[in-house]
């Protein structure tokens, strides 16, 4: 205030805190930037970044990737992420304790029964037909649904699930397609 000295040791007055957007900071480990993060920074739009206030009420506001830290934090093997929120009600104050929720908008997905899934030691698999020939697809599995599996894998339109006992049959073959039911899981 007016008057108040300072003295000649002291070496900061005040703080400056710029309150919208605010700056929030948190850690993701190494392996999951890798595999559900890599894309962050091209397709940020595709991201939708919550905040789950101390209370356990979310924040209305949703954040905007600004950018990650150049290095990784030898002790946590993670990397620092910043996102910044619009403030305008100054709900979020510096310091203080909130939990970050970061999920993929998802567009193109595939929800696969889970028995026709074949499970390996290289990860989880399908066989599909394309162009008439046998193929191995491994999955890119996202999570659950009805105890199923979400993919983001790309199958295209005249790509067909094979549902039956392929045990016989080596991948690359060639075969003919009789579609029983196009509107049924028999192909």
């Amino acid at each position: 205030t007016k008057g108040d000295f300072i003295s000649a040791g002291q070496t900061k007055l005040f703080d400056v805190i710029q309150t919208s957007p605010i700056r929030v900071e948190f850690a993701i480990p190494d392996k999951d930037i890798l595999n559900n993060f890599a894309n962050l920074t091209q397709d940020s739009d595709k991201y939708e970044i919550k905040l789950k206030l101390a209370d356990n009420s979310w924040y209305q506001n949703k954040g905007k990737f600004a950018y990650f830290d150049n290095k990784i934090n030898k002790l946590t093997s993670s990397l620092a992420v910043f996102v910044d929120f619009e403030n305008p009600d100054n709900v979020l104050l510096a310091n203080s304790y909130v939990t970050v929720a970061v999920s993929k908008k998802l567009t193109d997905v595939f929800v696969i029964d889970r028995k026709y899934v074949r499970l390996a030691d290289d990860g989880a698999f399908v066989y599909v037909i394309k162009n008439n020939s046998l193929r191995k697809e491994k999955l890119k599995i996202l999570g659950y649904y009805n105890n199923d599996y979400v993919t983001d894998n790309d199958f295209a339109k005249n790509d067909f699930l094979v549902v039956g006992n392929v045990n016989n049959i080596t991948a690359g073959t060639k075969l003919k397609i009789k579609i029983i039911d196009s509107k049924t899981e028999a192909r």
